[in-house]
């Protein structure tokens, strides 16, 4: 009786870590921390969810007028084991990174993003060379406040699309959004 019982535990916990995935897939929020849907200092990067996102202005004292440009830093908490794929699209390959202004915001694109080189190697799970990120990285998005942005403190929202894996289990593409909280003046 007490090896059923065992055994029942493993099912039920195998089934409540496919249940975690399969509600990462449906759409469930990712898990957050400070900077990702507007709850600061929440958890770190968890077994559902390996990469936790935040986005700050690279220089939160300056003053961002309509029309001006900034430099926003994306940053990816990367939980050890696991890695998250570079924006390099490939046939038949994982969801590659994308990170967007979401529409209708105070700020727009300026540029595109770049950060560090990422890592490449074979990639057994895809069956090709690969690029990704195996710790924690930031990125460097220029941006611009719109015109009809209203004066003072503005915040935004980001739009992260990505897809990690740990060398054993790929978890299924994830979008999530990142609010980035603008410079109090102007």
């Amino acid at each position: 009786m007490k090896r059923m019982e065992r055994g029942t535990t493993k099912f039920v916990r195998a089934l409540a870590f496919v249940t975690a995935v399969v509600a990462g897939a449906a759409g469930a929020p990712a898990v957050p921390f400070a900077g990702q849907q507007g709850r600061a200092g929440s958890r770190p990067p968890s077994p559902t969810q390996p990469v936790a996102w935040s986005g700050s202005f690279e220089r939160p004292d300056d003053v961002i007028a309509p029309g001006a440009t900034a430099t926003v830093l994306v940053t990816a908490r990367v939980q050890e084991g696991w890695h998250f794929y570079s924006s390099v699209e490939l046939p038949d390959g994982p969801r590659p990174m994308a990170v967007v202004v979401a529409p209708g915001q105070p700020f727009e694109l300026a540029g595109r993003l770049t950060g560090p080189d990422p890592t490449r190697d074979f990639d057994e799970a895809f069956n090709q060379v690969t690029s990704f990120y195996t710790a924690n990285t930031t990125f460097r998005l220029p941006v611009r406040k719109t015109k009809s942005a209203p004066p003072g403190a503005v915040s935004f929202e980001l739009e992260i699309t990505f897809q990690a894996c740990d060398g054993r289990i790929c978890l299924p593409g994830r979008a999530v959004k990142v609010t980035v909280a603008a410079p109090a003046r102007r």
